[in-house]
């Protein structure tokens, strides 16, 4: 299983300007790197918690259709197709009439199966990533709708970042502050699979 994001997020959780107010940043030419470091927070923030926070379009790849499918990025709002290759080796889309998803909202992965009375088709077994998944996952498309710990979470990471440009000691010092990941674990945020 393979998850790729295939569409970027229009816009960001957190802007350049509420990161420079969160790091006591006044000088404008500081922005292109505070942009990197929130553009860098906001994926280590996704990717721990399991969640994307603006929407973006990802593509799942597996290697044959199992009884279901968990989609790995919360929250799901909607799945664009599901592509595969059949046993001529040819590519096929599935009809949406022929699945059946549940959304579950933004604390459980969205899953997919058979519609009632039908069954996943017959792939080629030989080849890698023959079904495809595209589907659209985020909280919206705006920063408003991202939840407020996810946007605390960037803020907090990019300004550890900004405040330590030097090499880190392992012994000595944590690469992640320890408030990090007390922030992430209030939401009971996930890894799901």
């Amino acid at each position: 299983m393979r998850d790729t994001v295939t569409t970027a997020a229009a816009s960001s959780p957190v802007s350049v300007e509420e990161a420079a107010d969160h790091c006591y940043v006044t000088d404008a030419a500081e922005y292109p790197m505070l942009r990197t470091l929130v553009d860098r927070a906001v994926e280590y923030v996704e990717a721990h918690t399991s969640r994307q926070c603006i929407n973006a379009t990802h593509t799942l790849y597996l290697d044959g259709f199992p009884a279901e499918i968990k989609l790995p990025v919360l929250p799901v709002s909607s799945v664009t197709s599901i592509a595969y290759t059949d046993t001529d080796g040819d590519s096929q889309t599935l009809s949406s009439s022929n699945y059946q998803t549940q959304l579950r909202g933004n604390d459980n992965p969205a899953i997919i199966k058979p519609a009632y009375g039908c069954s996943w088709p017959s792939t080629r077994g030989d080849t890698f990533n023959v079904v495809t998944i595209v589907y659209v996952a985020g909280y919206g498309s705006s920063s408003s709708d991202v939840p407020h710990v996810l946007r605390a979470a960037v803020l907090l990471l990019a300004k550890h970042w900004y405040d330590q440009r030097d090499p880190l000691d392992e012994r000595t010092q944590n690469s992640v502050p320890h408030s990090l990941d007390s922030l992430l674990s209030l939401g009971g945020w996930g890894v799901y699979s």
